[in-house]
């Protein structure tokens, strides 16, 4: 367990937090989990602490970022350099180069000041890159706006194996991809999903409806969320390997 300081969290602190609460409380050692936008690894690191007898993926488009991770968990994972989304072919992929953590394939509105550059990326989606005979626990997505297509392209996942999913939704990226807060809770409600905060989860409180989701984004207060199946409990522990 990681070691934590008395000083007050930054908002990304919290969510990590959180997220390893909620990779202990719902994946067993043998646990697939998956990692869209895996940047330098540090959700990676708790999938592969907590799992550390499954083999996970990790998705990366920015080649140096890339390496870094073959470098790091190349034994313990299967990296790609892929920008997941809900087609195939190559894409312009913004590059934000003073601050990679907002780099995606559509420009965010909120980058102009930023030191910015444009590369040739390959594009696909998990569904066609995970075999289908291998079920997945669980599922972070943090891509700066395009989560949404992840989840597109992951239908036979989320169908076959009703993954917990960890993921992005916020102003600054979600809206430069065009998705609305009923089109992400849409999503969820016809896979038979809930979304709920990450500290509701933990708590055992009931789910966002549309109203709330929709509140949480125009106020920005929240832009990390997990997405579980209708009726499957917190405390669930997904044995399936």
């Amino acid at each position: 367990m990681a070691r934590f300081s008395p000083l007050p969290l930054s908002k990304n602190e919290y969510y990590d937090r959180r997220t390893e609460k909620i990779i202990i409380r719902t994946c067993s050692e043998k646990a697939v989990c998956v990692d869209v936008g895996a940047h330098d690894g540090k959700i990676l690191s708790l999938f592969i602490r907590r799992c550390p007898l499954a083999t996970h993926f990790a998705f990366e488009p920015l080649p140096h970022l890339f390496r870094l991770l073959v470098r790091k968990y190349g034994s313990a994972c299967q990296v790609f350099k892929l920008a997941l989304s809900n087609k195939t072919g190559m894409a312009s992929f913004n590059y934000v180069v003073s601050n990679a953590a907002y780099s995606s394939l559509l420009r965010r509105p909120d980058v102009q000041h930023e030191a910015e550059a444009f590369i040739e990326v390959k594009m696909d989606l998990l569904d066609r890159i995970i075999p289908p005979n291998i079920p997945i626990a669980l599922i972070k997505i943090d891509v700066e706006g395009g989560e949404l297509d992840v989840l597109r392209g992951a239908e036979r996942i989320i169908e076959n194996y009703k993954p917990y999913i960890l993921f992005e939704f916020g102003q600054g990226g979600s809206d430069a991809f065009g998705v609305t807060s009923k089109m992400m809770h849409t999503f969820f409600q016809e896979a038979g999903y809930e979304i709920s905060l990450l500290k509701s989860f933990l708590s055992n409180k009931p789910p966002l409806d549309l109203d709330a989701l929709t509140r949480h984004y125009h106020k920005g207060d929240e832009y990390f969320f997990i997405a579980y199946p209708t009726n499957r409990v917190a405390t669930d522990i997904i044995i399936m390997q």
